[in-house]
C-alpha cells in the first residue's frame, strides 16, 4: 500500500472514532446524530479509498467514488440543518440545493452500474466536482445568512468544510483535465482532512444544535496550543536555517547557527513573557469555548488567594491581586470608605502606587455608584453615562494612572469600596459576561471586607470589654485595700502610741502600696500580653500546704473590731497550686467580705481540711447570710450586691481566679445563720516510692 492508502487509513480510523465519540457523548437531538452520520461516511469513504489503492480493483475504486459523494452531501445536509435551526427557516435555496446535492449522489450510484470508460470516468469526476462546488455554494450562502453571533458558533465548521470542498474540487479538476490522478494532491487531501477534526469537534462543542459534550480543561487547551505554536515556529526556523545554509557560501553555517540561537533565544522570551501567554489564553477564551471563563477553577483561584493565610501581604492587597489576575490586568488598586476623611480612601494595591490618598465624596463616581452600582470600563463610553466628560473622572485618573474599570463593592446595598483596574498586558473587548462575572466578584469581594471589618470592630469591642473588665476587677480591689486601710485609720486613733502598732502599719502601708501599683499594671495591654503568653507556656504546677499558706496570711492580716480564728483539722494539707499570689488575693476578697458582713466584734473562721481529694479552705462569718434564690441566680453574676457600697464582682473574680486555679468555689449561705464560702482545690499526688 502507497502513501495515498496509509493516509487514508489514518483517516478512516480517526473519523470512525469521532463518528463513535459524537455518537456517545452527543443528545438525542438531530445535530449530534447527523455529525456522527457525516463523520461515519467521511470514515467509509477514507476506508475505502486505502482498500482501492491496496487491491487496485475497479469496484473498490466505484465504491469509493460513491462513498465520497455520500461523505460529501451528508456535511452538506449536516450543514443546511445546522444553519436553518439556527435562523428558524430553511430558505428555498438551500433546499434546492440539498435536493441537487441528492441527485448528483444518486447519479454517482448510478454511474458505478456503467461499463467502464473514459467517458463514465468524466462524468463522475464532473459529478464530484459539482457536489464541491454545491458544498462551496452552501457554506457561501450559510455565510451570508448567518449574524456575528450565530458565526461564532458555525465559524470552525465552515472553514473545515470549506477547505474539504476546495481540495475534492483541486483534485477532481486536476483529474478531469489531465486525465491523470497527482498522488501528492490525493495524499494531501486526506492528510489534510484528517486535520480538520479537531475544527470539526470543536465547533460541535460551542454549537448548542450538535452540543456534544466534550471537555477540555483549558490548560490542556493551552499548553497543546503552546506546543503545536512552538513546533510550528521550530520547523520554520529550520526552513530558514536551511535556506540561509543553502545561499550563504563560506558563512553558510556560522549564518545558519546564528538564526537558530536567535530564534531560540525568541522562543525562550516568548514563553516567559506574561504578555504572550496572556494573548494565547485570551485567544483561546475567545474562540475554542463556549464561555469566556473556566468559572470553577476561577472561582476557586479567587477563593484561595483571598483566603490564603499570607502574612505578608493582607487581604486588602490579596483581594487587588486575586481580581487582577482575572482579567491579566497589570495593576489594581483597593478604595475603601474612610470614617476618618469622608469619601474614599486608599486602602492597598498591587504593583501600583498613588500620591493621592482620599477621594471625596462629592467626586462624580463616587455619587453615581452610589445611587447605581455598575461596572464601569473606560475603554467602553457605552459603560460610563453620565460620566462620559473628562473632568467627571479627572479625580479617579490622577489617582489611578492607566485607569481601565472601576468595579463597585456593595455589601447589603451600601457602596463600602471600589475596586480600580490597570489596563491588562493584551488589550481585551468587554462582554456582557465579563461585566455579570465582575460583578459577582465584587458583591464576593465586599463581602470578605465587610466580614473583616465586623471581625475587626468585634476584636476591638472584645478588647474593650477585656480592658472593662480588668478595670473593674482593679477598682474592686482597690475598694478592699481601702477598706483595710480605713480600718488601720481607725485603728491609729486607739493604738497609735504603739510601737509595735506602727511597725504594723508602716508594713501594711508598704505592702499596700506594692498592691495598688500591682493593680494599676494590670490594667497594661503589654503586662497582659506577658501574663498570656505565661500561661500557655504553663509553668509546672507546684504543691503547696494550705494550712501554712492561710497561717501566714492570717498572720499578717489586722482585723480590728474583729477576730480571725484558723481551724486546721489536718497538720498538713498538700494541693496543686499554679499561683499562690492568685489564692492570696481570693482570700483577701473573702475574708474582706466576711468581715465587712459579721457585727463588730464578731468572729470570722477560716477552716481549712481535706475530704473527697480535694483541700478545702471555708471562710465562714456571722453575718446575714442569703437566700438561696440569691446564691442560685445572683450571687456570682457581675454588679449583683447586697452592700449598698458595693460594686457587686468580687464573688465573680473569686470564682473565676479559682476555676482558673483549676479548682471551684461553693457556697453555703441561709437567711439569718451566716454564709460559709468554700475554696475546694485538688490534692497533691504523693510521689510513688519505688521499692530499691
Amino acid at each position: 500500500m502507497s502513501l495515498v492508502g496509509w493516509v487514508h487509513a489514518v483517516a478512516a480510523v480517526a473519523y470512525l472514532l469521532t463518528a463513535v465519540l459524537v455518537f456517545w457523548r452527543g443528545g438525542q437531538g438531530s445535530g449530534p446524530r447527523a455529525l456522527s452520520l457525516a463523520a461515519l461516511t467521511t470514515a467509509a469513504w477514507a476506508g475505502l479509498a486505502a482498500f482501492a489503492d491496496a487491491s487496485g480493483g475497479a469496484v473498490a475504486e466505484d465504491a469509493a467514488r460513491i462513498a465520497e459523494a455520500a461523505r460529501s452531501f451528508g456535511w452538506i445536509a449536516l450543514l443546511i440543518a445546522v444553519a436553518s435551526s439556527f435562523i428558524g427557516r430553511t430558505p428555498a435555496l438551500w433546499r434546492y440545493l440539498g435536493v441537487a446535492a441528492v441527485a448528483l449522489l444518486a447519479a454517482q450510484a448510478a454511474l458505478a452500474a456503467a461499463p467502464n470508460g473514459e467517458i463514465v470516468a468524466a462524468a463522475g469526476y464532473l459529478l464530484a466536482i459539482g457536489l464541491a462546488v454545491i458544498g462551496l455554494m452552501t457554506i457561501e450562502n450559510v455565510l451570508r445568512n448567518l449574524s456575528q453571533s450565530q458565526l461564532w458558533a458555525l465559524k470552525y465548521l465552515l472553514v473545515a468544510l470549506l477547505a474539504l470542498f476546495i481540495l475534492d474540487f483541486v483534485v477532481h479538476s486536476v483529474v478531469f483535465l489531465f486525465r491523470q490522478e497527482n498522488d501528492a494532491f490525493v495524499a494531501a487531501r486526506g492528510i489534510v482532512t484528517t486535520a480538520l477534526i479537531p475544527l470539526i469537534l470543536v465547533s460541535a462543542i460551542r454549537n448548542p444544535v450538535i452540543a456534544v459534550n466534550i471537555h477540555a480543561s483549558r490548560g490542556v487547551v493551552f499548553y497543546s496550543a503552546t506546543l503545536i505554536a512552538s513546533g510550528a515556529y521550530l520547523i520554520v526556523t529550520a526552513l530558514v536555517g536551511t535556506y540561509v545554509r543553502t545561499i550563504g557560501g563560506q558563512a553558510a553555517t556560522a549564518l545558519s547557527l546564528v538564526v537558530v540561537a536567535l530564534a531560540l533565544i525568541g522562543l525562550v522570551l516568548a514563553l516567559l513573557s506574561r504578555t504572550v501567554r496572556s494573548a494565547i489564553k485570551l485567544f483561546i477564551s475567545q474562540n475554542f469555548f463556549s464561555y469566556r471563563y473556566d468559572y470553577r477553577m476561577e472561582w476557586s483561584r479567587l477563593t484561595n488567594t483571598i483566603a490564603s493565610d499570607n502574612e505578608v501581604v493582607d487581604l486588602h492587597a490579596r483581594v487587588v491581586k486575586a481580581a487582577a489576575e482575572l482579567l491579566d490586568s497589570h495593576a489594581g488598586s483597593l478604595w475603601l470608605r474612610s470614617a476618618d476623611h469622608g469619601g474614599l480612601s486608599y486602602s492597598a494595591g498591587w504593583h501600583f502606587r498613588t500620591g493621592v490618598t482620599v477621594l471625596p465624596e462629592s467626586d462624580p463616581v463616587v455619587a453615581a455608584l452610589e445611587s447605581q452600582p455598575a461596572v464601569l470600563n473606560l475603554a467602553d463610553p457605552a459603560t460610563l453615562g453620565e460620566l462620559t466628560g473628562a473632568d467627571a473622572l479627572a479625580g479617579w485618573r490622577s489617582a489611578v494612572p492607566d485607569l481601565w474599570l472601576i468595579v463597585p463593592l456593595t455589601h447589603r446595598d451600601r457602596l463600602i469600596g471600589i475596586l480600580a483596574l490597570s489596563r491588562p498586558r493584551v488589550p481585551r473587548d468587554l462582554g456582557e459576561e465579563d461585566y455579570q462575572l465582575f460583578r459577582l466578584i465584587g458583591g464576593q469581594i465586599a463581602g470578605y471586607i465587610a466580614e473583616e471589618m465586623t471581625y475587626r470592630a468585634l476584636m476591638e469591642a472584645r478588647q474593650l470589654e477585656e480592658f472593662n473588665k480588668r478595670f473593674a476587677f482593679v477598682i474592686h480591689d482597690i475598694k478592699n485595700l481601702t477598706g483595710q486601710l480605713s480600718l488601720l485609720v481607725r485603728n491609729m486613733e486607739k493604738f497609735g502610741d504603739d510601737p509595735a502598732f506602727r511597725a504594723d502599719l508602716s508594713a501594711t502601708l508598704r505592702n499596700s502600696v506594692d498592691k495598688m501599683r500591682a493593680l494599676l499594671e494590670q490594667l497594661s495591654a503589654k503586662r497582659l500580653a506577658k501574663a498570656e503568653m505565661k500561661a500557655e507556656n504553663k509553668a509546672p504546677v507546684r504543691h503547696e500546704d494550705l494550712v501554712r499558706l492561710v497561717r501566714d496570711f492570717t498572720g499578717g492580716w489586722s482585723a480590728g473590731e474583729h477576730r480571725i480564728v484558723v481551724s486546721a483539722r489536718a497538720d498538713s494539707v498538700p494541693v496543686q497550686l499554679p499561683s499562690t499570689e492568685k489564692l492570696t488575693n481570693v482570700l483577701e476578697q473573702l475574708v474582706q467580705n466576711a468581715i465587712e458582713a459579721t457585727p463588730a466584734g464578731g468572729v470570722v473562721t477560716i477552716t481549712v481540711s481535706d475530704k473527697g481529694g480535694r483541700g478545702l479552705i471555708e471562710v465562714t462569718d456571722q453575718g446575714p447570710g442569703m437566700d438561696a434564690e440569691f446564691v442560685r441566680n445572683e450571687l456570682f453574676r457581675p454588679f449583683r450586691s447586697t452592700k449598698g457600697s458595693g460594686f457587686g464582682i468580687g464573688a465573680y473574680q473569686a470564682r473565676e481566679t479559682v476555676r482558673q486555679l483549676g479548682g471551684a468555689l461553693e457556697v453555703d449561705s441561709a437567711e439569718g445563720h451566716g454564709t460559709t464560702m468554700r475554696i475546694a482545690l485538688p490534692l497533691a499526688v504523693a510521689p510513688r516510692v519505688v521499692p530499691a
